[in-house]
């Protein structure tokens, strides 16, 4: 029997790929070619580890102190004498470090130069590779490891050149890669120069390592964020399942670019996929390769680039802002990744208060995840926590998770992107482990797996079922600028009985604005995209965070001048206008992360409730509803209790109001089809066919739907406004926009038969003036994707006929219309085009001036007509 079976006999010692035994002593090795500064380095760490917990050893002493005549009788014998010899001095050590529970550290040889050969041979035994827990190779410069051997003149060492000290260095890192690997030996190459100071951290870690330890520290670290009143954990994975994004291919692939010798997509590939699976030594393996691959400034700087590189799924967002405002509820990420990333993701999301991420990455991050550690996490809240668990996760890493939770969702993305692996391993966790889980499909437009119950994160009921039926009862907050200078100003046109119209328009235009950039600006928060300097250079400006996942929604009519001056301070938001709350669809919410509802005027607070009550009872029950208006009723919001409004939203969370003022003057409609505003709902409006409209074109459709409402016949001064938007709005509209008209066209040609129902209706309210235009204004109608027609009906509080307006715009419609037709057509009858903008522009004026009595001549020794 060799010494080594003796000795695994003797100590009940296990060897093979699993995970190294509690009972096998540590044993670091540190390896590297003759020269490198072993022996140097383990003087060193005798100066800084403790000698209590740590002994030292040199392997060519201990060879020298076991064999008769010492290293110049080991020197000559032969190969299997020399083998003899280095496997007794291992076991040895080994023997030793188990005796005195110490961690044992070896400077060795696993190869030594031949002159015979003219190259390096293998000198590692078996028990080497049995013995040894962990292996460091010392990898120095060989122009500088030459120039050491020739200065050390105690030595006796054959002279090499660099060349054949980098063959050696070469050949032997991927000999110990290779055997590394293939007995569970953790391995890790220091980079030159390596400091003491880093590597007795290292060692000390290794120190207390084992499974138990590991999932003692992770413990720890979970039971710092847990709340004390908490009774629902949401235990969830990061990688694929917060966002599409794997963070640990992206750090590689950003690691890669940095230094072009470290492979991109192989590495974590190669060691997950090899003999080592994705066991604890696996995942301790990992951990190393991020420690040797960067400095800690390095590390840091390609997790921030990553992080950079991350998008949280909208969903996923929404919920965990929702759930963080919950007491009784504790979100904990539980990663198998990078949790420096993830903290970096979560702070950018402004979530890093609220959730407790349970992450390493590195050696000195303590710990790693495995899926044993995942379980073990969630049993423990379970059983010592008396919590109830819902686990997110959406690999097979996560079924070990999602099996021991009380309630189970798998996340599956995109076909192209998701595990392939967890679809049959899916399978076996339900039919032979009785796994029972609910799925999401992120994105909405990925296709699902089969058997498993399709749910959405932003469905009342998933929401209610989560919370264990406990809906908060969260007050809204409430912010209102009554008393600053800033309101007095602004709401002085507002209030004032001369200013009415387009000043009107504007002044309620101005107070969006205000509060857009004063309060929301702070309640959402901001971001920072890339910008074009003006100087020519690229940097960084700011905007509202997520802007083109924010929805702005016009109450109409009174909330819509105020709603284009938030628009103006987030032009990538979405911009709806809405009568009733059924207005909102779900595609306006569906993948958005903040709802602006703007009105003019909340008195009651019935119409605004309705909105929020819809939209979290309907079709979203998380994304974060801020509610912009220039004048709350102070009964609304204020009081011993609260305020109506603010009682009625108590069972709703995520909800700001942010008022220009607050008034204790109350309002009660009286006018047929006003809503709690005092303003008509059912008057002419114009509405966007595609949720994507370009907000300057839709701002100037509005802006002229406005005047037409608005402005009196009395005045002349409006009479010529209206006329100006007519013309010169009108005209410019069409040419300033014509790439939003063309754009619009493409998207709205798919909805062929809403279009063809809104002609039918044109044609059976304004009879034969619809039978004349006919197709031509079907086709205007998915071209421009702007105008309802059918909303058109006598304005007699301006004094101007449907008849009239009906004209003047079909006349001017039907004739641009033929214009664009030509021009996407017929591109080089150029004579076609001038005959058709002549004609337009000529129509146009003529119907304004006999409609409105205007004397057009006026306009144009103002200035109007350019």
């Amino acid at each position: 029997m060799s010494s080594n079976t003796e000795f695994q006999r003797r100590h009940n010692v296990c060897v093979g790929t699993g995970p190294v035994p509690s009972e096998k002593p540590k044993v670091v090795g540190i390896y590297g070619v003759s020269g490198c500064g072993k022996t140097f380095l383990l003087n060193q760490l005798k100066q800084r580890l403790d000698s209590v917990l740590f002994s030292f050893h040199d392997g060519s002493e201990r060879i020298n102190a076991i064999t008769p005549g010492g290293l110049t009788a080991f020197q000559g014998m032969e190969q299997k004498d020399q083998l003899m010899y280095r496997q007794r001095a291992i076991d040895d050590i080994a023997e030793l470090c188990l005796k005195t529970k110490k961690v044992g550290i070896v400077a060795g040889h696993s190869m030594l130069w031949s002159e015979q050969e003219g190259r390096a041979q293998p000198v590692y035994t078996r028990n080497d590779l049995d013995v040894f827990t962990h292996i460091l190779y010392l990898d120095v410069p060989s122009d500088i490891v030459a120039q050491r051997r020739l200065d050390d003149t105690g030595k006796s060492r054959p002279t090499l050149t660099a060349t054949q000290l980098d063959d050696w260095k070469n050949e032997e890192k991927t000999l110990l890669h290779g055997l590394t690997r293939d007995h569970s030996i953790l391995f890790s190459v220091l980079q030159h120069p390596f400091q003491a100071e880093k590597v007795t951290a290292l060692l000390d870690n290794f120190r207390p390592y084992s499974e138990r330890h590991n999932f003692s520290l992770a413990k720890e670290e979970l039971e710092k964020g847990l709340k004390d009143e908490g009774c629902v954990v949401l235990a969830m994975d990061a990688d694929r399942t917060l966002a599409a994004e794997d963070t640990g291919t992206l750090f590689w692939t950003a690691a890669s670019k940095k230094w072009p010798s470290v492979a991109a997509e192989d590495t974590l590939k190669k060691l997950f996929g090899g003999p080592f699976g994705y066991s604890h030594t696996a995942f301790c393996q990992a951990a190393l390769l991020y420690e040797e691959i960067a400095s800690d400034e390095d590390f840091e700087e390609i997790c921030r680039d990553v992080a950079s590189q991350v998008s949280m799924y909208p969903e996923m967002i929404s919920l965990l802002h929702f759930m963080a405002e919950q007491n009784h509820v504790d979100i904990v990420i539980i990663t198998s990744g990078l949790g420096l990333v993830w903290r970096k993701v979560l702070e950018t999301e402004g979530l890093s208060k609220a959730v407790t991420i349970i992450g390493g990455g590195r050696t000195k991050d303590a710990f790693v995840i495995t899926a044993a550690v995942k379980a073990q996490l969630v049993g423990h809240l379970q059983t010592d926590r008396n919590k109830y668990v819902w686990a997110f996760g959406d690999s097979p890493l996560d079924l070990p998770m999602l099996n021991k939770a009380d309630r189970a969702v798998v996340i599956v993305g995109e076909e192209l992107t998701r595990s392939k692996k967890m679809d049959a391993e899916l399978k076996t966790a339900i039919d032979d482990h009785g796994l029972r889980a609910l799925q999401v499909v992120l994105p909405s437009t990925a296709s699902p797996r089969r058997g498993l119950r399709e749910v959405k994160l932003t469905d009342p009921s998933v929401i209610c079922d989560i919370l264990d039926h406990q809906w908060p009862a969260t007050r809204p907050n409430v912010i209102h600028a009554t008393d600053t200078n800033a309101t007095k100003l602004l709401a002085t046109p507002m209030r004032n009985s001369a200013v009415a119209g387009p000043e009107l328009r504007e002044a309620h235009r101005r107070v969006g604005h205000h509060l857009a950039t004063t309060y929301v600006a702070e309640i959402v928060g901001l971001e920072q995209p890339p910008i074009q300097h003006v100087l020519g250079r690229e940097t960084r400006g700011y905007q509202l965070r997520h802007e083109k996942k924010t929805t702005i929604v016009a109450l109409m009519r009174g909330g819509e001048p105020m709603a284009s001056g938030v628009n103006d301070a987030f032009p990538h938001a979405m911009f709806v206008h809405a009568k009733d709350p059924g207005d909102v669809k779900m595609h306006h919410v569906e993948g958005q992360l903040t709802l602006i509802l703007v009105d003019s005027v909340i008195n009651t607070g019935k119409s605004i409730f309705d909105f929020i009550q819809y939209i979290r009872n309907e079709i979203h029950a998380t994304i974060h509803i801020v509610v912009v208006a220039g004048v709350v009723q102070a009964k609304c919001v204020t009081g011993a209790d609260g305020g109506t409004l603010v009682q009625q939203l108590a069972s709703f969370a995520r909800v700001h109001i942010v008022a220009l003022r607050l008034s204790e003057t109350s309002f009660t409609p009286s006018l047929p089809g006003s809503n709690d505003t005092g303003l008509v709902q059912n008057a002419p409006t114009f509405s966007p066919s595609s949720p994507d409209l370009h907000p300057s074109l839709l701002r100037r459709h509005n802006q002229f739907l406005s005047l037409v409402n608005h402005l009196s016949p009395s005045a002349s001064h409006a009479k010529r406004s209206l006329a100006v938007d007519l013309l010169a709005g009108g005209i410019r509209l069409f040419f300033d926009h014509f790439d939003i008209v063309v754009a619009t066209a493409l998207e709205a040609w798919r909805m062929q038969e809403a279009y063809q129902a809104v002609v039918r209706e044109m044609k059976a309210r304004h009879g034969k003036i619809g039978e004349i235009v006919g197709d031509r204004v079907y086709i205007f109608t998915v071209s421009y994707g702007a105008l309802k027609f059918s909303a058109i009906r006598t304005l007699d509080d301006s004094g101007i006929t449907a008849e009239v307006v009906a004209q003047a715009v079909i006349v001017f419609v039907e004739t641009m219309v033929e214009l664009s037709h030509y021009i996407l057509v017929i591109p080089f009858q150029s004579w076609l085009l001038i005959q058709y903008a002549g004609r337009a522009t000529w129509v146009l004026i003529r119907l304004i001036v006999q409609a409105l009595d205007f004397d057009f001549s006026d306009a144009v020794r103002n200035g109007i007509s350019g």
